[in-house]
């Protein structure tokens, strides 16, 4: 059995925190950081090869076909 970990970055601070602020939730009481939680929160850096996609000028369409590039080893 194959296993890829795959980590999303948004690599651009103003794009990210716009993101984080203009976001809603659909799940009753789930509370969502602000973002002095987001960019304060502790974040163990990765140990092992994994991908990266960084969503910050990618459409989420281009980053879903590189993750399944990455699943099915196309190129």
């Amino acid at each position: 059995m194959r296993c890829l970990e795959a980590e999303t970055v948004c690599s651009d601070p103003a794009e990210h925190r716009r993101r984080a602020e203009q976001r809603t939730v659909d799940v009753p009481g789930l509370a969502l950081p602000d973002w002095t939680a987001i960019t304060t929160r502790a974040y163990e850096p990765w140990d092992r090869a994994h991908l990266v996609l960084d969503t910050a000028g990618l459409p989420v369409e281009d980053c879903a076909a590189e993750l399944y590039a990455a699943v099915t080893g196309a190129s």
